[in-house]
């Protein structure tokens, strides 16, 4: 019977092992991105701005980051293959970094900042192989490109004036931005991703402050926020910049636009209920479907709402 005691022991220890191991396996897989997903900006710990997560199919929350004053992490994108990129003071101003679906493996993307906000409001393009963002690295806000690991940077816009808010068209051939050149308002203009400002298309010479442009991931409309009626409110237009229609109507401040994947609706940030809240709105050929959905539903900010297929 000794002989077979330390034979036994070890099995029984393997075997506790291996149970261990499945149900850490378990939970790493409850945790993981599967659909649904909605990653997003928020004071729900502070004052301080932090990534969190919305698992909407188990109604959990949690954060990605936490970072305390006088330090905001802000405006996640997802990657096509489930990486954050997000702008952070953490390191004195702000940079680009990115990080895992789980808030793991932060990387800083750009140079440590030199002046307030120096880069800022990155998106991926579709492919996930290059980043658009926003730089003051030159004196005035403008438009850069490079790729996802920080190399190869190009200089896409040449302004006095404001540039900012860049992201990609569905195709990943031209940039969409929120540009004032000479008018009394800003516009929404198109840029070739490679040529950058030399050839520009302006989608949006109404009347108005026009921010925040986003094209459908179907590659049929582009989706802004704009002034252009009083208040701030979300408008929608073809790819071309014809055929204008405003998507919400509300006294409150409809800001911020992302499309869903599958371009059935967009997330938009609100204070229509008094806090800042996230919602979705459905669209059916560009026109909404319904009223907009409160995704967040807390008493703190909430913010630039992206959401992960």
């Amino acid at each position: 019977m000794s002989l077979f005691r330390p034979l036994f022991l070890l099995c029984v220890t393997l075997l506790l092992a291996l149970l261990l191991l499945v149900m850490l396996a378990l939970l790493v897989g409850a945790l993981l991105p599967g659909g649904g997903w909605l990653a997003f900006a928020s004071t729900r710990s502070g004052s301080d701005w932090d990534i969190y997560l919305l698992d909407r199919q188990r109604r959990i929350v949690w954060p990605l980051t936490d970072n305390p004053l006088p330090n905001h992490d802000l405006y996640p994108a997802w990657s096509p293959a489930g990486r954050l990129l997000f702008m952070s003071s953490r390191g004195g101003n702000y940079s680009l970094y990115t990080m895992d679906a789980l808030g793991g493996s932060v990387a800083r993307v750009t140079p440590q900042a030199l002046l307030p906000l120096d880069n800022s409001f990155g998106i991926w393009s579709p492919d996930g192989r290059r980043i658009v963002f926003a730089s003051q690295r030159n004196g005035d806000a403008e438009i850069y490109v490079m790729n996802a690991d920080g190399r190869d940077l190009l200089r896409l816009t040449h302004n006095d004036g404001y540039d900012g808010f860049p992201s990609w068209t569905a195709d990943g051939r031209a940039i969409l931005f929120s540009s004032f050149r000479g008018e009394d308002h800003v516009d929404v203009y198109q840029m070739d991703a490679a040529l950058g400002d030399s050839q520009l298309v302006n989608l949006s010479p109404q009347p108005g402050d026009d921010f925040a442009p986003r094209a459908s991931p179907d590659g049929r409309f582009i989706v802004y926020y704009s002034n252009r009626d009083g208040n701030l409110e979300l408008y929608s237009a073809r790819t071309d910049g014809t055929q204008p229609r405003r998507l919400t109507d509300n006294p409150g401040d409809d800001i911020y636009p992302a499309w869903l994947p599958d371009s059935s609706g967009v997330l938009f940030s609100s204070n229509r209920s008094g806090d800042e809240e996230i919602y979705l709105l459905r669209l059916a050929d560009g026109q909404p479907v319904g009223d907009p959905i409160n995704l967040t539903q807390n008493p703190a900010l909430d913010r630039f709402g992206v959401w992960w297929p």
